[in-house]
């Protein structure tokens, strides 16, 4: 065995201040450890625990440059200084340097295998590389060492909640609280994961919990606000969200769940204002075109102009809003539209469009641009002005050809459904089960308007000989508009078909969450948007059988009406 080399003499004559120092840090004296560090380095300035604490001290002074200069020549003194390879990661981090944080982790791990703070904050940096599956299992191995590791078990939830995991972040937040009851942040986000799924009541009593421990959290006060829209109290709601927003006025998510609030209670004015707020969120800030040419907010003149009208959120917001197309033709503008791919065919025929773009393509030039939900805002949209001539949209003319005769084929009266949404979690889907008693209507064919079904639902509309399912068959969502115009009445949750029938001006009935989304507004059973639709809203939450048993009501009394 090869004999260590002997200690450096300097250090030597160093210690007692260096002990001295370290004590008054631990004290939290930090500016006379400080002072006391600095002696050590000019009698030995290679001295790697005087430059390692230097480092801790510049980090909590929010000095991470400063730190890591410090604590790159600790470690070159002592290569195997795990602590200093862990702190070099923090510092990393903060600097926005986290592929070179993850190799200072990993060096402190290399050294110190167990070490669960290097393991967590390992976790957390490929968290934020976007690496989600290495990061469950850096907080695995974390947990493996210390099962009660409180912070890991939270950090893994969120990993778990941003998978789309939610039942199971939900066990891991469980494991943070009961590891650390006084773990504020833990309830807040077991509190949005139960939001999520549709459970507002479980989520409020977790924001309380949060706001007991820390009342100024300005994040489970903003989510506190959602989960009473939720609940349809947006009144209180908005004093929540005004309440973060005290905390941070520039909070544009607690803005934009404001604005949500005012557009539920019909608040155009105000709704709209805020609603500009969403531009800010980590969602749809990277889209944001402001910076390229002006923005269009309906003071200026469009006379001889060209403007970018441009889709920005989901299939159903494209459809809904394009109904503002033709206002802006109005103003004398040649009209670019851009749009997904899956809204070409459909949008082709539009009124008033001088050229229509595919997402991703090269776009000409233009003078300025719109968002289309910026729209509304605009035209300073209220209750009263909503554009609601339909039908303002139509199934181009070979899709009604493609899909008349096959639907021809059948006799009875024909009804679409839709019940299922794309996105997760599925709170605005119907179980197929669940509609079932509908499916036994007498005299009618049931046509789907899935163009992707759940798997769950293939076997058992496979039963169905009065449903027709198309599936990969519809191609797009022009094949959705032919068959529609076949239709006698859709039914629909709120999803893209919903407003594509309501664009085209088809009988349509609406099936709608108890907290149901800004642009259905609150007891009613009529939209302002879609003068054909009729809405049939849960009366308690997550109650589908009650609206379908409303709703196969509603059908045999149509059954029994003369003309039907």
């Amino acid at each position: 065995m090869a004999k260590l080399p002997p200690p450096d003499p300097r250090f030597l004559k160093t210690l007692p201040v260096l002990q001295d120092a370290v004590q008054l840090y631990q004290q939290g004296r930090t500016e006379e450890a400080q002072g006391q560090f600095l002696q050590v380095l000019k009698k030995a300035p290679d001295q790697p625990d005087a430059l390692y604490f230097l480092g801790r001290i510049k980090l909590d002074q929010g000095k991470p440059a400063d730190a890591i200069k410090l604590l790159t020549k600790a470690v070159r003194g002592n290569p195997r200084f795990a602590e200093a390879h862990f702190f070099s990661g923090s510092a990393l981090n903060m600097l926005g340097r986290p592929l070179e944080a993850l190799a200072a982790y990993n060096r402190a791990i290399a050294i110190r295998s167990h070490d669960v703070n290097a393991l967590n904050h390992l976790g957390n940096t490929l968290r934020r590389l976007n690496r989600p599956q290495e990061a469950l299992a850096a907080y695995d191995k974390a947990l493996a060492v210390a099962m009660d590791f409180a912070e890991a078990h939270n950090n893994r939830g969120v990993v778990l909640a941003e998978l789309k995991r939610f039942p199971e972040a939900i066990v891991s937040y469980e494991h943070a609280i009961a590891s650390k009851q006084d773990f504020a942040e833990a309830y807040s986000n077991r509190g949005a994961a139960l939001l999520i799924l549709s459970r507002p009541d479980e989520a409020l009593a977790d924001f309380d919990r949060a706001l007991a421990l820390d009342p100024n959290y300005a994040e489970a006060i903003n989510n506190r606000g959602s989960a009473l829209q939720d609940l349809n109290r947006h009144r209180e709601a908005q004093t929540w969200h005004q309440r973060a927003l005290a905390l941070n006025p520039n909070n544009a998510i607690a803005h934009l769940n404001l604005s949500t609030a005012h557009l539920c209670l019909g608040d155009y004015a105000e709704g709209w204002r805020e609603y500009e707020w969403r531009w800010e969120t980590p969602d749809l800030a990277p889209i944001r075109r402001d910076r390229r040419r002006p923005r269009w907010q309906g003071d200026q003149s469009l006379a001889g102009k060209t403007i970018l009208l441009h889709a920005e959120q989901g299939y159903g917001d494209t459809i809904q809003f394009a109904r503002y197309v033709s206002k802006v033709a109005d103003r004398d503008a040649r009209i670019l539209l851009e749009v997904p791919h899956s809204l070409r065919s459909l949008f082709a025929g539009l009124p008033g469009v001088a050229t229509l773009i595919p997402r991703g393509d090269k776009l000409p030039a233009f003078d300025v641009h719109a968002p289309l939900l910026s729209l509304p805002l605009a035209f300073r949209t209220d209750a009263a002005t909503i554009p609601a001539d339909v039908p303002y949209m139509g199934a181009p003319p070979d899709r009604v050809a493609k899909w008349k005769g096959r639907l021809a084929e059948r006799s009875g009266r024909k009804i679409g459904l839709a019940w299922s949404g794309r996105s997760y979690p599925r709170n605005r889907s119907i179980p197929f089960a669940t509609l079932e008693p509908l499916l036994s209507l007498p005299d009618t064919v049931f046509v789907s308007l899935q163009q992707e079904a759940p798997q769950e639902d293939l076997a058992r509309i496979a039963n169905r000989p009065n449903l027709l399912h198309f599936g990969g068959e519809i191609e797009d969502f022009a094949d959705t508009a032919g068959i529609i115009a076949s239709l006698d009445l859709v039914i629909s949750v709120d999803t893209a078909v919903a407003h594509l029938a309501g664009a085209m001006a088809k009988p349509l009935w609406v099936l709608l969450l108890y907290g149901a989304d800004f642009r259905w507004l609150l007891d009613r059973d009529d939209s302002p948007w879609y003068p054909t639709a009729r809405l049939f809203r849960q009366r308690r939450i997550g109650d589908w059988s009650d609206v379908v048993a409303r709703v196969r009501a509603a059908l045999d009394e149509s059954l029994c009406m003369p003309g039907t």
